[in-house]
């Protein structure tokens, strides 16, 4: 799709997301929250693991909901949103989320209130809520293309 080049993969990938998407970056220490001993079996490679952790604790205390850890991406879950009251669905990756799966794992899955979210650090935090529905937008884009 992107040829392993970095700048056709922005082009790629911003084309669903601008104006379709809204971001947030979110400063909070992940480490003041209380700890907890229930933190799931998940193997992963690189410092994910810490980061990981710290992310458990913080969700536990502000939400309720679900989160699951594993791979391509790191975690997703779901938690009650108050206003307005509804079930919001998310996913995310520590660190710096590959091209890859960004593009060809995630983008076809969101829909109109998911939530990307990066854990780029102990305390910086990327928010993207789509805004539109991507996932049907690159179906039916895929849909006319075969068309053709």
């Amino acid at each position: 799709m992107w040829e392993d080049n970095p700048v056709i993969a922005l082009e790629v990938i911003g084309k669903w997301l601008i104006g379709n998407a809204a971001y947030t970056i979110i400063h909070d220490d992940l480490r003041k929250y209380p700890e907890r001993n229930d933190f799931p079996r998940w193997e992963h490679v690189g410092n994910h693991k810490p980061i990981a952790k710290l992310f458990w604790k913080m969700f536990h205390v502000k939400f309720q909901g679900t989160l699951a850890f594993h791979d391509m991406p790191d975690f997703s879950g779901t938690f009650i949103l108050d206003d307005p009251k509804r079930e919001a669905v998310f996913w995310g990756d520590i660190g710096q989320v590959s091209a890859s799966v960004f593009g060809i794992e995630v983008l076809p899955n969101m829909h109109t209130g998911d939530l990307w979210i990066s854990l780029i650090s102990e305390d910086i935090q990327i928010l993207v809520e789509f805004v539109e529905d991507v996932g049907r937008l690159i179906h039916d884009h895929v849909r006319n293309q075969l068309d053709l």
